[in-house]
């Protein structure tokens, strides 16, 4: 508002005045403090035209402070959904992030980080980044730090955390040099943490089971040819006791007419042909020991009753073969496979199961076939079987378990001392359409 200065000697003060302006301050600072308010001197009254111009002026002044004020809620609106996001992004992202400065203190860490390293985030902030940092990984994070320096390049890295309680967490470590972004203008090192311990711990234990399958192997591969050399030698055993045997009592029946002149022609010859029936069954009975042709000619269920049928004859147990009717011939690498299993289990629980009775079930379920061998016999504790077999004791099972996964099936042995044990296959259902 402008007011008129009166005339010298007039006694009044303008309004606009700078003794009028400290007079009313004074006031004001009294009526605060509670004192007494002396009365204001006299203000000349302005003219009628100049309070409806302050008026107006006034008025637009309002409206101005009204819009800067929207204009700042606007912008602290803005501001609020800046922040939001900011800790949507910063604070909850699904890695960690770590600043630290050029003498390796920690400046600003987010929620991710303070949950997977276990700690309270404020306890973070200045704390040196290598006491974080297992003490067999610092050369790599030494390494890291350096290298980040020398290029503006990203550069990556493997190592462990400690966490609150002690433990060791596998990270990976994304780091790059940003320059000028501390409070004096030094470059900070800006780093992403990525949790690990999930893909090590798979890594790990891939490489075991690498490794627990190499020593299968080795031990199968020893077995393999210790069984190569012990059939070669059953064999070699074979021919030379019962067909050597009998080809040279032949021999001799041909060249001793005249040492056995009471024997008629007819009584040497039926002779010869009786050594001869036995050589041609010790024969056929070593072909089927290798292979038996029921196998190749009949399927599988037939040979496994063949099968069944033989281990009933030389022991004392009871074998039933139950097995369900197939539209279809399996494929001959199935149906060796679970042939040689049926016949490897038999082989064992006549020998070491002391068992009476034996079931051997072939069933389809939805695309898989099923083969279960079961026996009540004494059992054993499959741990230190599968041990012993690794030590080279015996690799039946190995055996067994290496012909299930060449069909793409998996082999289940189940026992416990005195209660029995089951052997389970279960394998693809593929047969043969062009075989009945």
């Amino acid at each position: 508002m402008g007011g008129a200065v009166l005339a010298a000697g007039d006694g009044r003060m303008s309004s606009q005045s700078p003794d009028f302006m400290q007079a009313l301050r004074a006031r004001a600072e009294a009526a605060l403090k509670g004192e007494s308010v002396q009365s204001m001197p006299s203000v000349a009254q302005p003219a009628p035209e100049k309070l409806e111009q302050a008026l107006h002026d006034l008025q637009v002044h309002q409206i101005e402070l009204e819009m800067q004020n929207q204009e700042l809620r606007r912008t602290q609106a803005a501001l609020d959904i800046s922040n939001a996001h900011y800790f949507d992004f910063y604070d909850l992202a699904p890695v960690g992030y770590i600043t630290v400065d050029e003498v390796g203190l920690i400046q600003h860490a987010n929620l991710t980080t303070a949950m997977l390293l276990g700690y309270d985030r404020r306890r973070l902030i200045h704390q040196p980044i290598q006491s974080l940092i297992a003490p067999q990984d610092q050369d790599i994070y030494y390494l890291l730090s350096k290298q980040s320096a020398k290029t503006p390049q990203t550069q990556s890295c493997e190592l462990r955390m400690r966490k609150h309680d002690g433990i060791h967490l596998w990270v990976n470590v994304s780091a790059i040099s940003v320059p000028g972004s501390d409070q004096n203008g030094a470059p900070v090192l800006r780093m992403v943490v990525s949790d690990m311990s999930r893909q090590i711990r798979e890594q790990l234990a891939r490489e075991d089971s690498l490794r627990q399958h190499a020593l299968e192997l080795q031990a199968l591969s020893r077995r393999v040819l210790e069984v190569q050399e012990t059939e070669r030698r059953r064999m070699a055993i074979e021919l030379h006791d019962e067909l050597g045997q009998s080809l040279t009592a032949i021999k001799i029946n041909l060249q001793s007419h005249a040492r056995f002149k009471h024997l008629s022609q007819d009584d040497l010859n039926a002779e010869n042909l009786r050594i001869v029936e036995d050589a041609v069954q010790h024969v056929r009975q070593l072909a089927m020991a290798l292979r038996p042709p029921m196998l190749d000619d009949l399927g599988l269920s037939p040979a496994l009753r063949w099968m069944a049928e033989q281990h009933a004859e030389r022991s004392n147990l009871v074998v039933d073969v139950h097995s369900a009717r197939l539209a279809h011939r399996l494929e001959a690498d199935i149906e060796t496979a679970c042939f040689r299993i049926a016949q490897e289990a038999l082989t064992n629980i006549a020998r070491h199961a002391q068992a009476t009775r034996v079931t051997i079930t072939l069933d389809v379920e939805d695309d898989s076939l099923l083969l279960w061998i079961q026996d009540d016999g004494c059992g054993f504790d499959v741990a230190h079987m599968r041990a012993r077999a690794l030590a080279g004791g015996s690799v039946g099972v190995l055996g067994m378990q290496e012909r299930a996964e060449l069909i793409g099936g998996k082999l289940v042995i189940e026992s416990a001392p005195n209660h029995g044990s089951t052997v389970r296959l279960r394998c693809p259902l593929r047969t043969r359409t062009d075989v009945p």
